[in-house]
């Protein structure tokens, strides 16, 4: 069964280059993986995030992923900040609505593909539009499946550039999975902080089309001299169709 779990970074550590692939982390056992969905498979996410220390107390997020093609994966995505504390009145909002596509490379005898993605600022928002594209590459070895992620970003209000790493594992186990990544976003430009994470994930099958995971995060972001870390429990559910 695949899994979809979107990475809290470009939500919770702005500013960063939120684009498929990159940085809106599809995890688990699929995640920053070069294998897209197979044609005629459907996969409906939800996902409900907190970080601590924050404001930010619920994060829903929902995502949808279809393979619609051989080979091709198209999928679209969206955040919604719903409440905060410590403040008189919520910022209700549309974070971020981010479409991807995810296509493989056919290169004998490798897992190889490329993901190309954007971040649109969606109702209520303070972030910019930023496409970007990535390429992705999958390394098999016995059970494990080591997965590498290289990518690109602009922001098109800001004129900034990023870089993008991510470096993912994924392994089952007694008929769970489990996947751990880290990930790192580097600014081009002096003037923008770098950041990234890492972030571990247990994937519970509930039956045939549903699964369960939890996916906690600890990102971080370093402004100068000073790290500053955030903690994001995540609980996520999947259904298959």
């Amino acid at each position: 069964m695949k899994k979809l779990s979107l990475s809290l970074l470009a939500l919770l550590l702005l500013p960063s280059p939120a684009f498929a692939g990159a940085v809106t982390g599809w995890g688990a056992t699929d995640g920053f993986g070069a294998v897209p969905l197979s044609k005629g498979t459907s996969v409906l996410d939800l996902r409900l995030n907190a970080s601590f220390p924050s404001k930010s107390v619920a994060l829903p997020i929902v995502n949808f992923a279809t393979g619609a093609f051989e080979g091709i994966e198209i999928g679209i995505g969206s955040g919604f900040n719903c409440s905060s504390l410590g403040e008189k009145t919520n910022r209700n909002s549309v974070e971020v609505v981010y479409p991807w596509l995810r296509a493989a490379l056919p290169i004998q005898g490798m897992k190889t593909g490329v993901i190309l993605g954007a971040s649109i600022p969606g109702f209520n928002s303070s972030s910019e539009f930023m496409p970007g594209a990535s390429a992705l590459l999958d390394l098999p070895t016995g059970a494990l499946t080591t997965s590498l992620n290289a990518g690109y970003a602009r922001g098109t209000r800001s004129n900034s550039n990023w870089a993008d790493g991510n470096l993912a594992f994924t392994l089952p186990w007694n008929g769970l999975t489990l996947y751990e990544e880290q990930f790192v976003n580097y600014p081009l430009e002096k003037a923008n902080v770098p950041n990234g994470g890492l972030r571990v994930s247990l994937i519970v099958p509930l039956g045939d089309r549903l699964t369960l995971d939890l996916n906690p995060a600890f990102l971080w972001a370093r402004n100068g001299t000073t790290t500053d870390w955030v903690f994001s429990p995540n609980l996520g559910i999947d259904y298959t169709f």
